[in-house]
């Protein structure tokens, strides 16, 4: 992080203490209850119809419009079978960003106690007291009722909060900004496992025009990091002219505090030009690539122990709260990355791992295959199934090898077309002299356009390539999963039967064994795989496969129809 971008951080900090958020209560004096006569005075709905029908076409039918907030009211409209409207306003006090506090009266109750319900919460208020208040924090509607011996009375109000009169400025630092998990795949005897996440990303602008004349054009223009932090400066500049035209010295003081960090900042500018010079049409096109590869590997363990945790370090962010509008920017952080296994030993040594202990946990909780182990559920809400796509779920043991991968791409394009013209236009219209010579009336129009045309393609492709190893005595099945929050990969193993659910010898044509061929074995829809050994033999161990009829493909042979027997019951 650079030192200028740290001493911004540093001054806006400094004035946050500055600003007095509304945190404090507002309270909605809600009205008053008579208990003589059950009547209630203050904040009510109202309902009214007009008794004559609205104007209708033959055949239509009628449709309530939308109810929608007029002033500090809600208001809501049906119209019936003949056409007549009703109209329902509900009380909708405006408040700021803040709780809220209801508060409720009474007169004439006598010596008896009276009762509150708000929002299914009940309050039973002593004799002699003669109002209550019942917090509803950030609830948008309450429905509400009063209570006096056999009278009562009960109603709905709702709340608009606006932000539009909050002003503030300040900076925080998060200690620890997740930004990827990379999943390492089943630790194995030999600690050879592992695999390579990858993201390419291609980021390429065209553009293309059109004309008849000499034309150029200049915008402003800035990449989307200096943009957030442009915008905030521009606030700042705002919120600084606001208050140093005030009367308050205090408030003159820190509007000039506020410059002089928005100066600070420096000046940020940017622009854009274009232009040809006789050219009927023409393009150009300037592609921006860049990779990035992060590994994971069994030598620090399997899935939950060997994953890489990838975070930014005390990602520093300013703030700015006006017009109703906050804006944030991201000044900087450490990148950093430690495996499950370092973190889970060191989550109570900040020394360690320069983090608080329950940044720690917040940072394992993330990673489903801590608390889980290596065949947890995966949520499918997160969590996407692959297998299809790869051909898996994924099996191999007893010193085999197996390599593959798995890449992914997604593509955003966005186009932009702009066109400019000037038009001439010329009127004859002929007196009376001309129209003796036959001229005539016309009109000659001449266009002059220029047409440009963008268009930004954004491509990510991510990649997940493995190697898994085996030992001699040890049996794989993995599935391969897809994490929608970061966009990387998982490996969860299933259970293995204690001997194959199917098995086999794959030979050429001549009697040759078929070596390190793939297999793939099909049910119900699902395909498993896995290679055969230098002698040909293949085996299925995982648990899950059914019993009954399947496909089998040995390498580029046809397909066989096999049987699965029953697992044998468990003792």
């Amino acid at each position: 992080m650079s030192s200028q971008l740290i001493d911004v951080y540093n001054k806006v900090k400094s004035v946050e203490p500055v600003f007095k958020l509304p945190i404090n209560y507002v309270t909605v004096d809600v009205g008053t209850f008579d208990a003589a006569t059950g009547e209630f005075e203050g904040l009510t709905t109202e309902t009214e119809t007009d008794s004559e029908p609205i104007e209708h076409r033959p055949g239509q039918h009628p449709v309530n419009p939308k109810p929608h907030f007029f002033g500090e009211s809600w208001i809501s409209i049906t119209i019936d079978t003949h056409w007549r409207q009703t109209f329902t306003t509900v009380p909708a006090p405006k408040v700021g960003l803040a709780p809220v506090l209801l508060k409720f009266g009474i007169k004439n109750q006598g010596g008896g106690t009276w009762s509150v319900n708000v929002r299914g919460q009940s309050v039973t208020v002593p004799a002699g007291q003669s109002s209550v208040t019942l917090n509803i924090w950030d609830a948008a509607v309450a429905d509400w009722s009063i209570h006096f011996g056999n009278m009562s009375h009960a109603d709905r109000i709702m709340i608009q909060r606006s932000a539009d009169k909050i002003i503030g400025a300040g900076a925080f630092t998060i200690p620890a900004l997740p930004l990827a998990i990379v999943y390492a795949p089943p630790a194995d005897a030999t600690g050879l496992s592992k695999a390579s996440y990858e993201v390419a990303e291609s980021i390429g602008t065209t553009s293309s025009f059109q004309l008849s004349n000499d034309v150029s054009s200049s915008q402003p223009w800035l990449p989307q990091n200096l943009s957030d932090l442009k915008d905030m400066q521009t606030g700042l500049n705002i919120l600084s002219s606001l208050l140093s035209k005030s009367q308050n010295p205090v408030a003159q003081g820190l509007g000039e505090a506020l410059g002089a960090i928005a100066s600070g900042i420096g000046t940020i500018s940017g622009s854009a030009t274009t232009g040809t010079v006789s050219v009927d049409g023409s393009s150009i096109t300037i592609t921006e690539s860049k990779t990035q590869t992060i590994y994971a590997e069994t030598k620090n363990g399997g899935p939950g122990a060997g994953d890489a945790i990838i975070y930014l370090h005390d990602a520093k962010f300013a703030w700015l709260m006006a017009d109703g509008q906050l804006r944030i920017a991201l000044m900087g952080g450490v990148y950093a990355s430690l495996p499950a296994s370092y973190l889970r030993a060191h989550a109570n040594e900040p020394q360690g791992t320069g983090l608080p202990p329950d940044v720690v946990q917040q940072l394992l909780a993330m990673d489903p295959f801590v608390a889980g182990g290596n065949m947890v559920q995966l949520p499918s809400d997160r969590f996407e199934e692959i297998d299809s796509q790869v051909q898996g779920p994924f099996e191999y043991g007893g010193g085999q090898t197996l390599a593959g991968a798995h890449t992914q791409t997604f593509t955003t394009t966005e186009t932009r077309s702009r066109t400019d013209y000037t038009t001439h236009i010329q009127d004859f219209n002929p007196g009376w002299l001309a129209q003796l010579f036959g001229a005539q009336a016309s009109t000659l129009k001449t266009t002059v356009s220029v047409t440009q045309a963008a268009g930004t393609t954004h491509s990510e492709t991510q990649s997940i390539n493995w190697e898994l190893h085996s030992g001699p005595n040890e049996r794989f099945v993995v599935e391969l999963w897809r994490d929608r929050v970061f966009g990387t990969y998982a490996f969860r193993q299933e259970p293995v039967s204690g001997s194959p659910r199917f098995k086999g010898i794959a030979k050429a044509a001549n009697g040759l064994p078929l070596q390190k061929q793939p297999v793939k074995l099909t049910t119900r829809g699902r395909t498993y795989s896995t290679i055969t050994d230098k002698a040909g033999h293949f085996a299925f161990f995982a648990r899950d496969i059914p019993a009954g009829k399947a496909s089998l493909v040995i390498g580029n042979q046809a397909a066989q129809t096999i049987s699965i027997a029953a697992q044998a019951a468990s003792p």
